[in-house]
């Protein structure tokens, strides 16, 4: 359930491991058919999955920090890009004030501003833009292989995000990581640029 004036999840459809229940509790729960995993949290079997509540599911690795976006797999996952999230997730400062921040072992933050347009509000989680999500993991993907991953799993998704990363791509000339987010984005062209085909109908 959510709140139709904010878009946020109702507290009693998110629940949270070690708030009103026990991980053992929420185990439990899972294995009788009641709740399911989405993200760090559990929801009822019920409750339509969506970038709302996979958004909240995940949102206590913000550590209450609301300034702070979700961006590469994170925000891919978020846009609809896999069926679990990664086990590693990325987060970017969203306003121009810095804050004092302790990093955590499943979380890595990126202390530089996200442009206000690269941000986009889901819920009450700020996210990375799909464009800017593609372009970020294209980046990223010379020194982490997951991102080629959630790249191609994004870009299959959302053929928009590829016109957007492809658009972005000479801000990257002469830096590092330019060759392989040119090349990873040519490929998903191309793929995308196939035609499908379709199975044989027997008669």
């Amino acid at each position: 359930m959510l709140f139709p004036q904010t878009g946020r999840v109702h507290p009693a459809f998110l629940l949270i491991p070690g708030e009103r229940l026990s991980q053992a509790e929420l185990s439990a729960a899972r294995l009788d058919g009641d709740v399911v995993e989405l993200g760090d949290a559990y929801t009822p079997t019920d409750l339509v999955e969506s970038a709302v509540t996979r958004a909240h599911g995940i949102s206590m690795h913000r550590h209450g920090h609301t300034g702070l976006a979700f961006v590469g797999p994170s925000a891919a996952w978020i846009l609809g890009a896999g069926d679990q999230p990664p086990n590693h997730h990325h987060l970017q400062r969203a306003i121009p004030r810095r804050g004092r921040l302790t990093p955590t072992p499943r979380a890595t933050l990126h202390d530089t501003l996200l442009p206000e347009g690269d941000q986009l509000l889901i819920g009450d989680v700020l996210v990375s833009t799909p464009g800017r999500t593609l372009w970020d993991l294209a980046r990223w993907a010379r020194r982490d292989t997951v991102c080629v991953i959630w790249a191609r799993r994004l870009a299959r998704l959302r053929p928009d995000s590829l016109d957007d990363a492809l658009a972005r791509l000479p801000r990257l000339k002469g830096q590092p990581g330019y060759r392989m987010a040119m090349d990873l984005l040519a490929q998903f062209s191309e793929e995308r640029a196939r035609p499908s085909v379709s199975p044989l109908r027997r008669t």
